[in-house]
Protein backbone atom coordinates (compact mmCIF):
# COMPACT_ATOMS: atom_id res chain seq x y z
CA UNK A 1 0.00 0.00 0.00
CA UNK A 2 0.82 3.71 -0.53
CA UNK A 3 1.57 6.02 2.18
CA UNK A 4 3.64 9.25 1.30
CA UNK A 5 5.16 8.06 -1.70
CA UNK A 6 6.64 5.11 -0.05
CA UNK A 7 5.00 1.14 -0.93
CA UNK A 8 5.02 0.34 2.63
CA UNK A 9 5.02 -3.27 2.12
CA UNK A 10 2.90 -5.39 4.35
CA UNK A 11 3.45 -6.48 7.96
CA UNK A 12 3.71 -9.86 6.90
CA UNK A 13 6.17 -9.53 4.35
CA UNK A 14 8.61 -7.95 7.22
CA UNK A 15 7.99 -10.63 9.45
CA UNK A 16 9.37 -13.49 6.72
CA UNK A 17 12.48 -10.90 6.35
CA UNK A 18 13.07 -10.79 9.92
CA UNK A 19 12.63 -14.67 10.07
CA UNK A 20 14.99 -15.44 7.31
CA UNK A 21 17.69 -13.14 8.76
CA UNK A 22 17.46 -13.97 12.21
CA UNK A 23 20.96 -14.79 12.11
CA UNK A 24 21.72 -10.85 12.05
CA UNK A 25 19.41 -10.14 14.69
CA UNK A 26 21.85 -9.33 17.21
CA UNK A 27 23.84 -7.33 14.92
CA UNK A 28 24.10 -4.20 16.95
CA UNK A 29 24.63 -5.75 20.71
CA UNK A 30 27.80 -7.29 19.02
CA UNK A 31 28.84 -4.03 17.24
CA UNK A 32 28.33 -2.32 20.84
CA UNK A 33 30.26 -5.17 22.88
CA UNK A 34 32.94 -4.44 19.95
CA UNK A 35 32.87 -0.37 19.92
CA UNK A 36 33.83 -0.87 23.90
CA UNK A 37 36.26 -3.60 23.92
CA UNK A 38 38.46 -1.79 20.98
CA UNK A 39 37.93 1.89 22.15
CA UNK A 40 37.20 1.75 25.90
CA UNK A 41 35.95 5.52 27.84
CA UNK A 42 36.35 6.90 23.98
CA UNK A 43 33.55 4.50 22.84
CA UNK A 44 31.30 7.81 21.52
CA UNK A 45 34.31 9.21 19.52
CA UNK A 46 34.96 5.50 17.93
CA UNK A 47 30.92 5.39 17.57
CA UNK A 48 30.93 8.52 15.88
CA UNK A 49 33.53 7.77 13.56
CA UNK A 50 31.85 4.22 12.18
CA UNK A 51 29.10 6.57 11.85
CA UNK A 52 30.25 9.31 9.82
CA UNK A 53 32.38 7.40 7.46
CA UNK A 54 29.62 4.48 6.58
CA UNK A 55 27.88 5.95 3.81
CA UNK A 56 28.69 3.88 0.92
CA UNK A 57 31.19 1.92 2.29
CA UNK A 58 31.64 -1.91 2.76
CA UNK A 59 32.04 -2.68 6.11
CA UNK A 60 35.90 -3.47 5.96
CA UNK A 61 36.65 0.32 4.56
CA UNK A 62 34.32 1.42 7.30
CA UNK A 63 35.88 0.24 9.79
CA UNK A 64 39.48 0.87 8.46
CA UNK A 65 38.96 4.68 7.82
CA UNK A 66 37.49 4.84 11.17
CA UNK A 67 39.95 3.34 13.30
CA UNK A 68 42.44 4.85 11.67
CA UNK A 69 40.81 8.59 12.34
CA UNK A 70 40.03 7.26 16.03
CA UNK A 71 44.20 6.42 16.08
CA UNK A 72 44.70 9.95 14.66
CA UNK A 73 42.98 11.49 17.08
CA UNK A 74 44.34 9.35 19.79
CA UNK A 75 47.72 10.36 19.09
CA UNK A 76 47.18 14.13 18.94
CA UNK A 77 47.86 14.48 15.30
CA UNK A 78 45.76 16.88 13.23
CA UNK A 79 42.76 15.35 11.77
CA UNK A 80 41.88 17.75 9.14
CA UNK A 81 41.86 15.74 5.36
CA UNK A 82 42.73 12.65 6.85
CA UNK A 83 43.20 10.14 3.83
CA UNK A 84 39.14 8.28 4.55
CA UNK A 85 36.13 7.85 3.07
CA UNK A 86 34.74 8.22 0.12
CA UNK A 87 33.75 11.66 0.00
CA UNK A 88 35.01 14.71 1.16
CA UNK A 89 32.02 15.92 2.84
CA UNK A 90 33.08 12.42 5.23
CA UNK A 91 36.81 14.48 6.16
CA UNK A 92 35.04 17.65 7.32
CA UNK A 93 32.51 14.78 9.21
CA UNK A 94 35.48 13.55 10.96
CA UNK A 95 36.64 16.85 12.36
CA UNK A 96 33.51 18.26 13.40
CA UNK A 97 32.47 15.00 15.90
CA UNK A 98 35.88 14.86 16.82
CA UNK A 99 35.16 18.25 18.39
CA UNK A 100 32.06 16.83 20.11
CA UNK A 101 29.22 17.37 17.80
CA UNK A 102 26.94 14.45 16.53
CA UNK A 103 26.20 12.48 13.32
CA UNK A 104 24.16 14.65 10.93
CA UNK A 105 21.85 13.04 8.41
CA UNK A 106 19.25 10.88 9.28
CA UNK A 107 20.81 7.50 8.21
CA UNK A 108 23.91 8.33 9.71
CA UNK A 109 22.21 10.10 13.09
CA UNK A 110 20.43 7.02 13.37
CA UNK A 111 23.27 4.26 12.55
CA UNK A 112 25.14 5.81 15.55
CA UNK A 113 22.27 6.30 17.57
CA UNK A 114 22.11 2.55 17.24
CA UNK A 115 26.13 1.86 17.94
CA UNK A 116 25.65 3.84 21.14
CA UNK A 117 22.55 1.27 22.11
CA UNK A 118 19.75 2.87 21.18
CA UNK A 119 17.97 0.28 20.31
CA UNK A 120 14.54 2.19 19.42
CA UNK A 121 16.56 3.97 16.98
CA UNK A 122 16.03 2.47 13.14
CA UNK A 123 18.56 2.75 10.45
CA UNK A 124 17.71 2.96 6.59
CA UNK A 125 20.18 2.28 4.19
CA UNK A 126 20.15 1.81 0.40
CA UNK A 127 19.95 -2.04 1.25
CA UNK A 128 16.94 -1.27 3.63
CA UNK A 129 15.49 0.65 1.38
CA UNK A 130 15.82 -2.07 -1.73
CA UNK A 131 14.61 -4.79 1.04
CA UNK A 132 11.45 -2.99 1.60
CA UNK A 133 11.10 -2.14 -2.09
CA UNK A 134 11.40 1.24 -1.71
CA UNK A 135 12.88 4.11 -3.94
CA UNK A 136 16.68 4.39 -4.17
CA UNK A 137 16.32 8.09 -2.77
CA UNK A 138 14.10 9.28 0.05
CA UNK A 139 13.09 12.07 1.32
CA UNK A 140 14.13 12.73 4.96
CA UNK A 141 10.26 13.05 5.99
CA UNK A 142 9.89 9.70 4.13
CA UNK A 143 12.64 8.21 6.21
CA UNK A 144 11.53 8.72 9.21
CA UNK A 145 8.42 7.70 8.42
CA UNK A 146 9.35 4.94 7.35
CA UNK A 147 11.57 4.22 10.06
CA UNK A 148 8.03 4.48 12.16
CA UNK A 149 6.73 2.26 10.30
CA UNK A 150 9.42 -0.57 10.83
CA UNK A 151 9.37 0.43 14.89
CA UNK A 152 6.48 -0.11 14.66
CA UNK A 153 5.62 -3.87 13.14
CA UNK A 154 8.83 -4.57 15.45
CA UNK A 155 6.96 -3.54 18.66
CA UNK A 156 3.71 -5.22 17.20
CA UNK A 157 5.74 -8.21 17.13
CA UNK A 158 8.04 -8.34 19.91
CA UNK A 159 11.27 -6.93 18.61
CA UNK A 160 13.52 -4.48 19.75
CA UNK A 161 13.24 -1.83 16.81
CA UNK A 162 17.19 -1.99 16.13
CA UNK A 163 16.81 -6.18 16.18
CA UNK A 164 13.92 -6.03 13.67
CA UNK A 165 15.90 -4.17 10.97
CA UNK A 166 19.48 -5.68 11.48
CA UNK A 167 17.46 -8.86 10.69
CA UNK A 168 15.40 -7.82 7.41
CA UNK A 169 18.87 -5.97 6.34
CA UNK A 170 20.41 -9.20 6.87
CA UNK A 171 17.91 -11.46 4.97
CA UNK A 172 18.43 -9.05 2.01
CA UNK A 173 19.88 -11.03 -1.03
CA UNK A 174 23.36 -9.31 -2.36
CA UNK A 175 24.70 -9.98 -5.50
CA UNK A 176 28.66 -9.95 -4.58
CA UNK A 177 29.19 -9.17 -0.78
CA UNK A 178 33.17 -7.69 -0.63
CA UNK A 179 32.68 -6.23 2.45
CA UNK A 180 32.43 -8.21 4.85
CA UNK A 181 28.98 -8.45 7.06
CA UNK A 182 29.64 -8.41 10.63
CA UNK A 183 31.13 -4.94 12.48
CA UNK A 184 32.13 -6.52 15.48
CA UNK A 185 34.15 -8.87 13.60
CA UNK A 186 36.01 -6.67 11.18
CA UNK A 187 36.28 -4.34 14.80
CA UNK A 188 38.21 -7.38 16.25
CA UNK A 189 40.34 -8.15 13.37
CA UNK A 190 41.29 -4.76 12.51
CA UNK A 191 42.21 -3.53 15.95
CA UNK A 192 44.46 -5.88 16.30
CA UNK A 193 46.60 -4.30 13.62
CA UNK A 194 49.07 -0.72 14.28
CA UNK A 195 49.02 -0.17 10.84
CA UNK A 196 45.92 -0.75 8.55
CA UNK A 197 46.11 -0.88 4.97
CA UNK A 198 43.94 1.95 3.76
CA UNK A 199 45.66 3.81 1.44
CA UNK A 200 44.63 0.60 -1.27
CA UNK A 201 40.68 0.37 -0.08
CA UNK A 202 39.86 4.54 -0.34
CA UNK A 203 39.85 3.68 -4.36
CA UNK A 204 35.76 4.19 -5.82
CA UNK A 205 33.99 0.87 -5.36
CA UNK A 206 31.00 -0.46 -7.90
CA UNK A 207 27.33 0.05 -6.43
CA UNK A 208 26.98 -3.58 -6.44
CA UNK A 209 30.06 -4.03 -4.01
CA UNK A 210 28.93 -1.89 -1.34
CA UNK A 211 28.24 -3.70 1.67
CA UNK A 212 26.94 -1.36 4.50
CA UNK A 213 24.22 -1.29 6.86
Amino acid sequence: RLCGGLAMIGEEKLIQLAVQGERGRMWYTSANKAIKDVAGKDQDTLARLIAVLSPQAPIRDNVAWALFAFRAWKRGQDCHNLPVGRFDTQQQAVVYVLHGEEPRGPKVRSFYQNLRGNSEAVTIDSFMLMALNEPAKISEKSYWLLADYIRYVAHDNEYKPCEFQAAIWTAYPRKRDTGGGDLATELYKQSAFEQLDIWGSRGLRKESEICTI
